[in-house]
C-alpha cells in the first residue's frame, strides 16, 4: 500500500492483536480514496499471517435496499461453507443459544450440519424478537469461534447498507465480537 504503509500497519496490527472478544476496524476515506484496494490487501495480508487459524472473508455492500442484511449475508453463507469442512463435534460446541433464530436469519447455516439438526419447534411470532435473539445468538457464536480462530469479516461500501445491517454490525460491536 504505496504511501499508506502506517495506517496499513495499523490494521493489520488491530486485527492480530485483537484478542478472542474481537475488535470491529472502520476504513474511512474520501470517495475514490482506495479503500476498497486497501481493504482487499488487508484481508489477504491478514489471510497470509497464519493461514490455519486467519479465516477470512470478503464481501460489499450495493445499492439494494430491498436487500436486507447486505454485506454480512454473503460473509455469513462464507463461514457456513467454510463450517462445512470442520469436524462436526467441533462445529457442535460453537452453536449458540436461539441458534434457530440465526439460521432463520441467515439460511446458510441451516446447511452446517450443526445447525441442520436444531428443534423445528416453535418460532417467536414477533420479527423484532427473532431479530433480537438472531442478533444475539450471532454475538454469542463469532465469540466462541473468535476463541479458537481468529476471523476477519471484510465488508465494503458499508455506505449501501440497509438499516437493519446497521443495527445488526451495532450489536456485534456493543459485544466487541
Amino acid at each position: 500500500m504505496v504511501g499508506r504503509e502506517p495506517e496499513f500497519e495499523a490494521v493489520v496490527e488491530a486485527c492480530t492483536t485483537a484478542d478472542s472478544s474481537g475488535k470491529l476496524v472502520w476504513i474511512q476515506a474520501a470517495m475514490g480514496g482506495g479503500k476498497s484496494a486497501f481493504l482487499r490487501a488487508a484481508v489477504q495480508r491478514l489471510a497470509a499471517l497464519d493461514a490455519e487459524r486467519t479465516w477470512t472473508f470478503l464481501d460489499r455492500c450495493e445499492p439494494r435496499p430491498w436487500l436486507p442484511y447486505q454485506g454480512i449475508s454473503r460473509l455469513l453463507s462464507q463461514l457456513a461453507g467454510r463450517l462445512r469442512e470442520e469436524p462436526r463435534e467441533w462445529v457442535e460446541s460453537l452453536v449458540p443459544r436461539d441458534a434457530h433464530c440465526l439460521a432463520d436469519a441467515f439460511p446458510a447455516f441451516k446447511r452446517v450440519s450443526a445447525f441442520a439438526l436444531l428443534d423445528e419447534g416453535a418460532r417467536i411470532p414477533d420479527p423484532v424478537e427473532r431479530r433480537w435473539r438472531a442478533f444475539l445468538a450471532l454475538r454469542s457464536f463469532l465469540a466462541k469461534l473468535c476463541r479458537e480462530r481468529r476471523v476477519v469479516f471484510g465488508i465494503d461500501d458499508v455506505h449501501w447498507a440497509d438499516p437493519v445491517m446497521l443495527d445488526l454490525l451495532d450489536e456485534v460491536e456493543a459485544g466487541a465480537v
